[in-house]
């Protein structure tokens, strides 16, 4: 039976870049991703485990360079945007070089090659959303408004998703460090692979403002959406 996901192309891409690396001499192998989907912390406790993609997690470069010291490879896998939010990836390193339309081409959507063009209601595609309207780019076209009307898809698997967000978001905006780590033990998951927690959890209430803001300035009936989450 035909397994559906796409879990194991990371695994795939690393291992290519370490063949290529090997052949060419190089030592660092740069994987490039926002600390958001890096980190990936849970959503919710129902996504805990299999149910969330960690596949530029930090431990998992770094399982991933031990493998290659076994083997006999001198290659380090380095994610250097780790403590970056994606919009700040757009507003600090593609805006100063790349057209808004050229940033519009490049796709993000989990459905990717299986929809016509980004579903909008996949956790890719709320995070890229959010992101692009706090990097103060031009809202994009999705096949579900979903932000715009939220109610219109109450009992769907992209409500869920967004409320799941949303109350992520509210939560690293309302706990102090200690109550993070506490809610969120995976976190310390990182400490093993040399990431700073502080930054970390630095990152992720920066994101969580953006949020905020975003759904504040653009989305009012999601803005209500998570002021009800929050409580």
């Amino acid at each position: 039976q035909r397994e559906p996901s796409q879990r194991s192309r990371s695994l795939l891409y690393m291992s290519l870049a370490v063949l290529a690396a090997s052949g060419a001499g190089v030592r660092e192998i740069y994987v490039f991703e926002n600390g958001i989907l890096t980190v990936a912390v849970p959503l919710a406790g129902s996504r805990v485990g299999g149910l969330s993609t960690r596949s530029t997690h930090p431990r998992v470069l770094a399982l991933m360079g031990e493998l290659c010291r076994r083997a006999g490879l001198a290659c380090e896998l380095l994610n250097p945007f780790l403590y970056q939010t994606k919009a700040e990836l757009l507003r600090d390193v593609l805006r100063p070089v790349l057209a808004p339309a050229d940033i519009q081409r490049t796709v993000s959507c989990w459905a990717a090659g299986r929809k016509a063009r980004q579903c909008g209601g996949c956790v890719a595609c709320l995070v890229r959303r959010f992101a692009m309207l706090a990097a103060g780019l031009p809202d994009e076209a999705y096949m579900l408004d979903l932000l715009g009307e939220p109610q219109r898809y109450v009992g769907t698997d992209a409500y869920m998703n967004l409320v799941d967000l949303l109350t992520q978001c509210a939560e690293f905006l309302r706990h102090d460090d200690a109550a993070m780590l506490s809610r969120w033990p995976e976190l310390l998951d990182l400490q093993s692979a040399a990431v700073s927690l502080p930054d970390v959890l630095a990152m992720y209430r920066r994101y969580a403002e953006e949020v905020r803001t975003v759904v504040a300035t653009h989305f009012p009936a999601t803005a209500r959406l998570l002021q009800q989450v929050t409580g």
